[in-house]
């Protein structure tokens, strides 16, 4: 039963973004091209995101005391951390809305970009789930631990293995919902940076970064102070207001489609006959 729970979560991480753009693409005929885009802007904002985090964001935070040597976080910190986030991945996501995929401007396509963008983390956070799985399976039955780890790390590995297992069915599933929140809060940003573009403006931009600012620095605070549960329990809050977003676009971007009407009469103009004789028309004005 651990091991088909483990093995759920980890499936049901991947089947959830795929699951939504298999959707977009048979219901709403949306091309896979717009997932595969999203997921590549993700996966271009980390590569400035990670090192700005570990080589200059991280040593700082550090240095002034809003990160323990343990990874204690302070509120400070965990805004700091959220701004990177929010700053790397939406200025990324607007960048190529803007000059590449400038065809993702309805409610529809915006979905599958956003499906792409959270979905590919989705995805590789299920393939590492499902790999950590096949390791802890297969160190299970070792009695002798050193015969794997260095003997000063046996006693580390033996309490996260202890600790692994020992998760109860529902907190093993923890990680397929978080998922489920965070796609839900990646396809609104999508949506908000989309209008930014729409509305020509910087302003709703500057929104999709707060926000994302504030869904991460609430999740890593909670989490760091109160433990998963409950910093699954704060997501909740971004995931409501988020939905709110994606169901308020949905019926105001879907502009109805004109009916086709007959084109309006054209009057009738009556034009002179040219067959009129000429003297008529001389000797009438001397009468």
């Amino acid at each position: 039963m651990d091991v088909l729970v483990r093995v759920l979560n980890g499936l049901l991480m991947i089947a959830i973004p795929l699951g939504l753009a298999l959707w977009l693409s048979a219901r709403k005929q949306i091309p896979w091209a717009m997932f595969f885009a999203g997921a590549a802007t993700f996966v271009l904002s980390q590569v400035g995101h990670l090192p700005f985090n570990q080589f200059l964001l991280s040593p700082f935070t550090l240095s002034i005391g809003w990160v323990s040597p343990e990874g204690a976080l302070t509120l400070a910190g965990a805004v700091l951390f959220g701004l990177s986030a929010g700053v790397f991945e939406e200025v990324a996501r607007y960048l190529v809305l803007r000059y590449w995929k400038r065809d993702v401007r309805d409610w529809d396509s915006g979905m599958m970009f956003g499906a792409g963008h959270g979905g590919i983390e989705a995805v590789l956070l299920g393939g590492l789930a499902l790999t950590a799985l096949m390791q802890a399976i297969a160190v299970r039955g070792v009695d002798d631990l050193s015969t794997l780890v260095a003997p000063e790390q046996v006693g580390a590995l033996r309490a996260s293995l202890d600790a692994y297992w020992s998760l109860p069915w529902y907190a093993a599933l923890l990680g397929a919902f978080e998922r489920l929140l965070a796609i839900t809060l990646h396809l609104s940003l999508t949506l908000i940076v989309i209008q930014s573009l729409r509305a020509d403006t910087f302003s709703w931009l500057g929104a999709a970064i707060l926000w994302h600012a504030f869904a991460d620095a609430l999740v890593v605070f909670v989490a760091a102070a109160y433990g998963a549960f409950a910093a699954e329990a704060a997501l909740l809050v971004p995931t409501a207001g988020s939905l709110a977003w994606i169901i308020y676009t949905r019926r105001t971007w879907q502009v109805p489609v004109a009916p086709d009407l007959p084109p309006p009469e054209r009057p009738q103009v009556t034009k002179a006959d040219p067959m009129v004789d000429r003297t008529e028309i001389d000797a009438s004005k001397y009468q």
